[in-house]
């Protein structure tokens, strides 16, 4: 019995330091990652690989996938899609951004997902969003 406690102990330890790792070194699942420029856009399993492409062609075409390292996800629920941008904490509240962030949705909505709702979040690092900003 002390060797299967003992043997049931250590496999728990091992199971606790993989979830670590996998913390750690990108566990978590943002969905399936596109780079434009130095943009990052990572799509979920509710939105195609073609709708992810054609928006990573809008944002570049809007300037917003230049050449600054960016953090973006699209999620779609509901059908409703969702933009998520990792932004500096503090600046979701900018009169300047909320209004880039209204016409970047309402061009998402109208030359990307055709007429389809789309909501702007800003996020923190984890792409969690902290405020809506803007809704086509």
């Amino acid at each position: 019995m002390k060797v299967f406690r003992t043997v049931l102990l250590y496999l728990v330890a091992i199971i606790a330091v993989i979830r670590g790792l996998t913390a750690i070194f990108g566990g978590s699942d943002f969905g399936t990652k596109l780079e434009f420029n130095k943009a990052e856009l990572y799509y979920t399993k509710s939105v195609t690989a073609d709708e992810a492409k054609r928006l990573g062609g809008y944002c570049i075409k809007e300037e917003l996938f230049s050449n600054n390292k960016l953090s973006t996800q699209i999620d779609k629920n509901n059908g409703t899609y969702q933009f998520r941008m990792v932004l500096k904490k503090g600046s979701e509240n900018d009169a300047a951004l909320l209004q880039s962030a209204k016409l970047l949705a309402d061009g998402m909505s109208r030359e990307v997902f055709n007429g389809a709702k789309v909501e702007f979040y800003a996020c923190d690092d984890g792409l969690k969003p902290v405020k809506l900003m803007a809704s086509s």
